[in-house]
């Protein structure tokens, strides 16, 4: 088990464990619990809202973004109290006990498989006229993991042009946009990694090709803030097991 850490305390680990902090360098610890010998994950998706009362009778509801948060709730069946312990004194560590905190959940970021990157060109010193196919993916710098890539977008860039590539966004819990480019469908190789959403070709122009193609599998496991949502109370299930059951809801930064 992971033990967690809070520099807020005057302790700065807890148990010997190892130090933990949210890869944003933010000061909330990052929840690490054992799962127990029963783990279930349900997840809601649903937009945020701000919710009043109209002149006419009914309740008005005005939608505050159009990205939808995380809602789950983390179910913990027939678990030690050893992890309750952990799942206790995690908690107890925010004044109030619903303080922001770190989590990875075990399903990935979503791939950007109904997205597409938005090509253009601008004023450059490209010598010959070129079609260039480009997809993108998003990479979670820590962990190397990486989602599969989005649609193909194709482009005929003019002589004394250069590419320009933007991607629609970069999703919370990764922190990187890779292009893939090739000049035939189905052959884009990795061309370059970096944090921001738009691209420019270089004027000294494109590999030959040969690296990597984008992943067929999905493998960028996010870290995302969340809070919790509700109070919770262990219940025993017999003498040695107990069950938990934690609400959170993601937390927009």
């Amino acid at each position: 088990m992971t033990l967690i850490a809070n520099p807020l305390l005057s302790n700065p680990t807890l148990g010997g464990g190892s130090l933990v902090i949210g890869e944003t360098g933010a000061p909330e610890p990052t929840f690490a619990p054992d799962p127990g010998p029963a783990f279930v994950y349900p997840v809601r998706y649903h937009r945020p809202a701000i919710r009043g009362n109209s002149i006419k009778p009914y309740v008005r509801i005005r939608p505050r973004g159009s990205r939808r948060l995380r809602g789950v709730r983390l179910q913990f069946v027939g678990v030690s109290l050893r992890e309750i312990d952990y799942i206790v004194t995690f908690f107890d560590q925010f004044e109030g006990g619903s303080g922001p905190f770190f989590w990875a959940p075990p399903i990935p970021v979503h791939s950007p498989l109904g997205m597409y990157p938005v090509l253009g060109d601008t004023d450059g010193a490209s010598s010959s006229e070129e079609t260039y196919f480009v997809k993108f993916a998003w990479r979670r710098s820590a962990t190397g993991g990486e989602t599969e890539g989005s649609i193909v977008k194709s482009r005929t860039r003019p002589i004394g042009k250069l590419l320009t590539v933007s991607t629609p966004v970069i999703p919370k819990g990764v922190d990187q946009v890779r292009l893939y480019i090739g000049t035939a469908l189905d052959s884009e190789f990795l061309e370059v990694t970096q944090t921001v959403r738009t691209w420019t070709e270089p004027t000294s122009g494109f590999p030959a090709g040969g690296g990597p193609l984008a992943p067929s599998a999905n493998t960028a496991s996010p870290l995302l803030r969340w809070q919790l949502a509700d109070d919770f109370e262990p219940t025993m299930a017999r003498h040695d097991a107990w069950n938990v059951e934690l609400s959170f809801l993601e937390v927009l930064i």
